[in-house]
This record gives C-alpha cells, sequence and structure tokens, in this order.
C-alpha cells in the first residue's frame, strides 16, 4: 500500500493543493475583487477560476520579476499591495510552488512556464534552515512535474547544504546559531525524504547518498515528537537542548502567537500546522 501511494504522488499534491487554495486564496484576494470574499465560490471550478485570476493578478502587479517574491499584502491610502521579498526569504517557496499546483491541475504551459523561472532563482539558495520550504515547492514539485534531472540535481545539492545544520545533538536541525529547534522545520524535512525517494527510483548511484537525508529525517521528526509535542497533542513552538544529553532544558511557545506574553499552555496555530502537515508528510514516505 506504501509503495502505491509513493507511486501516486501526483495525487499527493493535487490534495496539497486544494489544502492550500483556502487558504492563499483568501490572501491573494487583496489583488482581485475584495466583493469576491462575500460571493466564496461553491465549486472547485470557481475556487480554480478565482484562483486563477488572483495568481495571475498577482505576477502583473510583480511585473513578472523572477527576482522577488510575495511575503504579504500590505495597504496604503486605501489600497492594497504585495510586500516583495529577495530570493533568501522563507516564504520564496510558495509562489513557484502554487504555480506548478496549476500546471498539475490544469497543463496549461503558461504555469509551467512562470513556475519553472520563479523556481530556477531559487537554485543557488544554500544558507537558510528554511531550505525545505524553499526548494520542495520548487525543485520539487517541477521534478515531479517534468522529470528534468535537473530540478532532482538541485534537490540533492539543497538536500546536502540542509544536512550540514543537522546536530546529532540533540538529532534535529538546529536553527539561529542556537541550540534550538523549533516546529517548524518539520515542513522542511519533506525535502530530504523526497530527494530520497526520486534519487532511489530514478538516479540509483545516489541512493547511498540521498539515504543519509532520510534517516535524518527520522531522526528530526522523532526529537520533535519526543519534544515538542505535548501530552494533549498540542506543540510548543521551541525547544532548547542541552549540548551534552540532547534532552530539552526549555521548552516555549514564544516568540510566536501568545507565546509573546510567555503563556506556556498556549498553542501557536501556524506552528500547530507545521506539525500536522510535517507528520503526514514522513508517514507517506
Amino acid at each position: 500500500e506504501m509503495q502505491s501511494a509513493q507511486q501516486s504522488l501526483p495525487q499527493w499534491f493535487y490534495v496539497q493543493f486544494l489544502m492550500v487554495t483556502s487558504f492563499f486564496t483568501l490572501i491573494l484576494l487583496p489583488t482581485t475583487n475584495a466583493a469576491a470574499i462575500s460571493e466564496f465560490p461553491a465549486s472547485l471550478e470557481n475556487v480554480l477560476e478565482l484562483f486563477d485570476q488572483s495568481l495571475r493578478a498577482t505576477m502583473s502587479e510583480m511585473r513578472y520579476n523572477y527576482k522577488k517574491f510575495p511575503h504579504a499584502v500590505q495597504t496604503k491610502g486605501g489600497k492594497c499591495s504585495w510586500e516583495l521579498v529577495a530570493d533568501d526569504h522563507w516564504v520564496t517557496g510558495y509562489l513557484p510552488g502554487l504555480l506548478w499546483q496549476m500546471y498539475n491541475v490544469t497543463k496549461d504551459d503558461f504555469w509551467k512556464k512562470h513556475a519553472e523561472s520563479w523556481s530556477w532563482s531559487l537554485r543557488t539558495n544554500t544558507k537558510h534552515h528554511d531550505l525545505g520550504m524553499q526548494i520542495f515547492y520548487s525543485a520539487g514539485l517541477a521534478y515531479d512535474l517534468t522529470n528534468d534531472p535537473k530540478w532532482l540535481d538541485i534537490m540533492v545539492t539543497t538536500s546536502e547544504h540542509l544536512s550540514s545544520r543537522f546536530r546529532q545533538v540533540p538529532k534535529a536541525i538546529s536553527v539561529w546559531g542556537k541550540n534550538l529547534v523549533i516546529i517548524d522545520t518539520m515542513i522542511n524535512i519533506q525535502l530530504w525524504t523526497h530527494a530520497h525517494y526520486c534519487a532511489s527510483r530514478d538516479k540509483p548511484e545516489l541512493k547511498e547518498k540521498t539515504q543519509k537525508y532520510h534517516d535524518q529525517a527520522i531522526m528530526h521528526a522523532d526529537t520533535t515528537l519526543r519534544e515538542l509535542v505535548k501530552v494533549d497533542g498540542s506543540t510548543y513552538h521551541v525547544f532548547y537542548y542541552d549540548r551534552k544529553t540532547g534532552k530539552g532544558s526549555k521548552h516555549d511557545t514564544s516568540p510566536q502567537g501568545l507565546g509573546l506574553v510567555k503563556n506556556a499552555r498556549s498553542v501557536w496555530s501556524r506552528g500547530q500546522a507545521w506539525g500536522i502537515y510535517g507528520f503526514t508528510s514522513m508517514f507517506a514516505y
């Protein structure tokens, strides 16, 4: 059953598309007709039509600048516009990912062209603990939908850079240059598992190399489960670990959500989503 599930990964990507559509359509709406909020479409066809309009409006506003990426909507003088960021920002994988999903659903080369261009801009990213977010949704989806080996090479190369952030103590990816692990990283390790899956299937000479990434992904997920998932199923945002034992020495919800007021009983909703998504992805692989 697992082998069958892996062989139908495009189905999984399609499910991802449906999951993110509801969220990102609301984000992208300010670039289209705000009245659509009160008339949110009920059918998938209408959702895709609205999504099509929103993405086209976003790219047009950006003047198809493949070196810039949308981060958040800002309002000035009663008008909404995108705050744009450079290619090293943690959100940069999402725009090409959405474009690849549109191509996956429509098979329209318009989406493929722009998905490739924005994905290619991220190929040299190496210095961020969110490389998985940046590269899985760009090069990862690109490889699955085009089978072009250059995208697999980018996945493997980037996986090695991400691997440099893995610490044997506490068997997890460390962030911000500290003895610190965050729930966010659960969404990054799918780059490792997917790179290994694709390499094992299509480029066996890389199987041994990428096995390391797969193993590290499992270890990171195990550490996260032990230290960041609470008994009630909610999650901490961060934990500080003892450099000798790897055990958590401090757990906190800060610096996100209600953690800002140091309420360790609170849950940061986006971090909770990272965990749900990340553990589900690990199960899929």
